[in-house]
């Protein structure tokens, strides 16, 4: 089991006890058993004697540190005693509840923690305010870019220019063609007003980056409903490369492929982030040099050689 005792002793019994209350409302120990005790110990040359308090604390292996660390902060003694031992053996049932008395609340607390404040910096981040409610100070670079490549708007205007030819003569045209049912209609209509949705699609479609002091957001309208958030904290290095689109990611879009994940719409240059857990992101631009010299100045971010 991972479990321990953590010793230690207190000069009155009032230190000790609001010691063991705070540990046991911070949930880092699951109990405390108080005993007085006599001692007798050197101390800058001399022998002292005092009655003290002396406390067993038991509590998960793990948060040793933070329980010492702890006591120390509310000791009253310049060298406190704290000792532990580790439990090799013991009734099961009572160490599974000090497991559940301290390691499970405590992550979940600090899982809850940490949620909170990533969504604050989330929040201040796309707000553009800082804590004192002030205006922050404006973008330090942003980019907003559509699909423009020429030979997509020629296929899918094609396909409008078609669909809808087909749909005038068949409804407005002065010689209908016969067909075979109302079948036809309805199919005509759905694939002529698919195409329309299509167009809208693409027309509304935009990437739209932007940095920051606190971080880098990027948002693919409308598919994104918030932008996502990278903080420079999770970033470590960065880079301006040439990439393949369709042979690395299959195209544009928002991709997966053997580089890792890319947010992208034309062009093959991009900013390459690799993130402190080793996922990389790339992300289109066509402004390389201005997004990359905002990346390294805002961040204090690596900046690796170019191309690479």
């Amino acid at each position: 089991m991972n479990c321990i005792i953590i010793y230690s002793t207190f000069p009155s019994r009032e230190l000790a006890e609001r010691t063991a209350r705070t540990l046991l409302e911070e949930q880092l120990v699951a109990g405390a058993n108080m005993v007085q005790a006599e001692s007798l110990f050197r101390w800058q040359g001399k022998i002292e004697q005092r009655a003290e308090w002396a406390v067993f604390f038991q509590a998960e292996r793990n948060f040793y540190k933070r329980i010492e660390s702890r006591i120390k902060q509310l000791h009253s003694d310049q060298t406190p005693q704290i000792v532990m031992w580790k439990m090799k053996d013991g009734y099961v049932p009572f160490l599974n509840w000090v497991i559940d008395q301290t390691s499970r609340p405590v992550l979940k607390r600090e899982r809850r923690d940490k949620g909170k404040e990533f969504r604050k910096k989330k929040s201040e981040l796309l707000k553009g305010r800082k804590k004192d409610g002030r205006q922050a100070e404006p973008a330090i670079f942003s980019e907003e870019q559509r699909f423009g490549q020429v030979w997509l708007w020629i296929i899918i205007l094609g396909m409008d220019v078609f669909f809808f030819t087909l749909f005038f003569a068949q409804f407005l045209g002065p010689v209908r063609p016969q067909t075979s049912g109302p079948a036809d209609w309805f199919g005509l209509i759905l694939v002529s007003l698919l195409c329309l949705g299509i167009t809208g699609l693409f027309v509304y479609l935009k990437l739209i980056t932007r940095v920051t002091s606190q971080g880098l957001s990027i948002q693919f309208l409308p598919l994104h409903r918030k932008p996502a958030v990278i903080s420079f904290s999770d970033i470590s290095e960065c880079s301006i490369r040439t990439y393949r689109p369709i042979m690395e990611y299959g195209g544009w879009g928002i991709k997966r492929g053997i580089g890792g994940l890319a947010y992208n719409v034309s062009g093959n240059q991009g900013l390459q982030l690799v993130l402190t857990d080793g996922r990389k992101i790339l992300i289109g631009t066509q402004k390389p040099e201005q997004f990359i010299n905002a990346m390294s100045s805002a961040g204090k971010i690596k900046r690796i050689q170019d191309g690479v």
